[in-house]
């Protein structure tokens, strides 16, 4: 017996070796982490090892600045958080104006974002610290970050415009743009909520007053211009700057096109104009996600079409952001209205 016994031992060991290691195997082609056990994820985030529970970020893509390539060639944005992967769509131009919304494990060290071509050939790449680059920016805020070159071909200086935010922080303490923002999707929160608050700041730092004198009205009216190309024949574009005047400047609330912001901000004749009163609508082209679409009516009630190709901001944003113009300028007027029927009541 005793003969026997060893070799069954022997045997017996070697069987649960061989299943140990056939399992940490299959563990790790399934993407297996020592993390996902959770008595174990609890322990490291007890004990201090890890420093952040597992959260959502919102990554929003805007552009690669100065984008300089031998050739033209269509490129993407990976983003990358341990084994979470997300891409923009494709771009020729460089403008993505893309949100990609990433789940960030506890004890992910790393974002990599990557500028990879069509077929995911790896051009250039950013290296972000999860704890000290992203964890410590405490409001979402637009920044240029250089890349590194990972291969030939690549654009010179290669540099991204990245708007980063974690998706369960949403800082609405601010009572003007809470009131606009409420109902919104996450990603347009986010954008807007960046777009109005700097748009605070301009109005403030331009009049010099003081924050409560600003109307909703002025900060969107600076929230809601920007750069954009505008069709004109045969599909030929042309860069433009589009904004929104009203009073005290102009008796009216319209839409204009000039030929740059100096003009526009220098009270320069608009080379066009659209009373915002007469906009019907305003939507995303559904064939050209760069583009959307402002139909409105002229003074002789002819239908009319703006197209714009996006430059500084998606598609989605310009649309809300009109939206809120256009509903705003519509309660100023029947405002107005109602205190002149009020006058007049008087006299």
């Amino acid at each position: 017996m005793r003969f026997i016994e060893l070799p069954c031992m022997l045997l017996g060991c070697g069987a649960a070796i061989a299943a140990i290691c056939g399992g940490v195997s299959c563990m790790r082609c399934r993407g297996f982490r020592i993390r996902d056990i959770s008595c174990v994820k609890w322990f490291m985030r007890k004990s201090g090892q890890d420093s952040f529970d597992d959260f959502d970020l919102l990554v929003h893509v805007h552009e690669m600045v100065n984008l300089q390539m031998k050739q033209k060639t269509k490129l993407k944005v990976r983003v990358t958080a341990g084994q979470q992967v997300a891409k923009t769509g494709k771009s020729s131009k460089g403008i993505f104006q893309c949100s990609l919304t990433i789940s960030v494990a506890q004890g992910t060290q790393y974002l990599l974002v990557d500028l990879i071509t069509e077929s995911e050939v790896l051009l250039a790449q950013l290296k972000l610290h999860v704890e000290k680059d992203v964890l410590t920016q405490k409001k979402a805020q637009e920044k240029v970050y250089p890349m590194k070159e990972r291969a030939k071909g690549c654009p010179l200086n290669p540099t991204v415009r990245l708007t980063l935010c974690q998706s369960n922080e949403r800082d609405l303490e601010d009572p003007l743009t809470e009131s606009l923002l409420t109902g919104k999707d996450p990603e347009t929160v986010m954008l807007m909520q960046q777009k109005l608050i700097m748009a605070e700041e301009e109005v403030k730092n331009h009049d010099r007053r003081c924050r409560e004198s600003m109307s909703e009205m002025e900060v969107l009216m600076q929230a809601g211009g920007g750069p954009v190309e505008t069709f004109g024949s045969f599909g030929s574009t042309t860069r433009r700057y589009c904004g929104v005047m009203g009073p005290p400047l102009s008796r009216r609330f319209f839409l204009g096109i000039w030929k740059d912001q100096q003009e526009y901000e220098g009270h320069v004749d608009a080379q066009q104009e659209i009373d915002v009163l007469k906009i019907h609508s305003v939507q995303a082209d559904p064939g050209r996600s760069d583009v959307f679409v402002i139909s409105y009516f002229d003074q002789h009630r002819v239908s009319k079409k703006l197209t714009c190709r996006i430059i500084d901001r998606p598609v989605k944003l310009w649309v809300e952001m009109l939206h809120l113009i256009i509903t705003k300028a519509h309660e100023h007027h029947r405002a107005h209205k109602k205190d002149k029927k009020l006058k007049s009541g008087r006299d």
